[in-house]
């Protein structure tokens, strides 16, 4: 009985070692260069089709098996193979890369394995790089924006994209107003009337989902300057004194105003050094710390019985310093505008929760400056060698002179600041 048992035991242990041999066995290598044999590819994973981004750094392999020696072709020279052949193997690999799509639309292509007449195509797409921009004639801090004045109209903002755009309008004043264009859209929307002296701003927001991946968005800053008031918007640019919305003189920011000579409160028909307030017999009168240029008192800056803004609008109002001036430069993005005809600098706030805050003072040039230089009053007397001229703040189309100085008799506009 024994015996029977370890016989069985036996026939056992071989019939495992048979059927363990077997699983064990490496699988037939599909080498074969049999030529009665018929051609494989085999591609691993059965990759049938590679997407690439935009870029050109992507690089994606493929690797396949082949029992004759094989070649492979591209459909487009965008597409870069290698190698483009080899031999027979079960362990082949490719190494495919692109060049950067900068067109405007998707593009694709077909790779080739082929063996003795045996073909294996993959195809290879590459999406569109993203064109998606607003051409406006402004940019602030590589923002775009729009400026206009009080009155109601209709701007029309041309949009450049290669893929389907959403809008949001970030404003009750602003409305669509439809679209226009083929090839490049143009979006059109209405901006209501200003009735405040108070400008405004509003956010247009541009939106794309790029190749399903990730959302990019621009936005549009539309800058509305305040209505006509005989008394201008202190505006609280985060400074130390808040920024009158409109010269002195004028009832809209988009006017020049009145000018002034420096220390004179009346605008006149003629500004000459014979007919300045300030100016006798023996030279200066009054804001003069040089004998030699006439009776010192030492005064460098304005009285306020002298203020042409404090004259105008009262208790608190006043002619900037220079360092207040300075002060504004400083702190804001200062840009050259040119809005329907009337050149000015527009300036946006910098600083942490002002960066809507915005005043816009227009260019008034001197037809006798040969460079075009605007300059505005501030109530500083230049401190050194020279109490006949005052400090001014002087805009260019490209520039500005914080520290240029006037000749006090010169006629100049006035931008007026307020005590907080």
């Amino acid at each position: 009985m024994k015996r029977s048992i370890s016989i069985l035991n036996a026939a056992l242990v071989l019939a495992s070692l048979l059927v363990l041999g077997s699983s064990c066995q490496k699988k037939p290598s599909i080498i074969d260069k049999d030529p009665d044999k018929d051609p494989r590819i085999l591609v691993d994973g059965d990759i049938t089709s590679i997407d690439f981004d935009a870029g050109n750094t992507q690089q994606e392999k493929i690797t396949f098996f082949a029992n004759r020696d094989w070649t492979v072709s591209c459909s487009e020279d965008w597409l870069h193979i290698q190698p483009l052949s080899g031999t027979a193997s079960d362990n082949n690999e490719i190494t495919l890369s692109c060049d950067s799509n900068e067109g405007f639309d998707d593009r694709s292509a077909e790779v080739t394995i082929m063996a003795e007449g045996l073909t294996k195509v993959i195809s290879v797409n590459q999406v569109r790089s993203l064109k998606f921009y607003l051409n406006t004639q402004y940019f602030t801090l590589y923002k775009p924006y729009v400026l206009v004045n009080a009155d109601a109209r209709t701007i029309e903002i041309e949009v450049v994209s290669n893929f389907e755009y959403s809008v949001n309008i970030q404003a009750p004043w602003i409305r669509p107003a439809g679209t226009k264009g083929v090839t490049t859209e143009k979006q059109s929307f209405s901006v209501a009337e200003n009735p405040s002296p108070a400008g405004r701003s509003g956010i247009i927001e541009f939106s794309v989902n790029y190749a399903n991946l990730t959302t990019v968005t621009t936005q549009l800053t539309v800058y509305q300057l305040g209505g006509a008031s005989e008394t201008p918007e202190a505006v609280d640019l985060g400074l130390s004194v808040k920024w009158a919305s409109f010269n002195v003189g004028a009832t809209r920011p988009e006017e020049r105003g009145s000018f002034f000579a420096w220390g004179e409160t009346a605008p006149k028909d003629e500004y000459t050094e014979a007919n300045y307030k300030w100016n006798g017999q023996d030279g200066l009168t009054k804001y003069c710390y040089l004998e030699e240029f006439g009776t010192v008192d030492n005064k460098k800056k304005l009285d306020l019985e002298d203020d042409a803004a404090f004259v105008a609008y009262g208790e608190g109002w006043h002619m900037p310093t220079i360092e207040q001036t300075v002060e504004l430069v400083e702190n804001f993005s200062w840009n050259y505008v040119n809005m329907e005809g009337q050149e000015g600098m527009l300036f946006v706030g910098k600083k942490a929760g002002y960066e809507n805050s915005f005043i816009f003072i227009p260019l008034v040039w001197d037809s006798d400056d040969p460079i075009d230089r605007s300059s505005y009053w501030s109530s500083s007397l230049y401190p050194q060698f020279a109490p006949s001229h005052a400090y001014t703040l002087t805009m260019g189309r490209g520039s500005f002179n914080l520290y240029w100085m006037n000749a006090r008799y010169l006629g100049r506009p006035v931008r007026a600041v307020k005590d907080k």
